[in-house]
């Protein structure tokens, strides 16, 4: 059963974007490799993912690829 199949199917897209994201997010990691994260999030979801990254762990690195100028000024 992947993730795709167990998620609800009455979540918005960006919801199931929001549950994909962290999902991924959930597992440790030393380097986070993130392209376009903000894409089909909402505000308040894009708000928490700056908040969540602007809380990264001590030796964690994050590169982001976005063209949401506010995630990268907020991050």
């Amino acid at each position: 059963l992947s993730l795709h199949d167990a998620l609800p199917i009455w979540l918005s897209g960006g919801q199931l974007q929001f549950l994909r994201l962290w999902a991924c997010l959930a597992v440790p990691a030393d380097l986070i490799l993130l392209d376009e994260p903000t894409n089909n999030l909402d505000r308040a979801g894009v708000a928490y993912l700056a908040d969540w990254l602007g809380r990264a762990h001590s030796g964690q690195g994050i590169v982001i690829v976005s063209h949401d100028h506010g995630l990268i000024d907020d991050v």
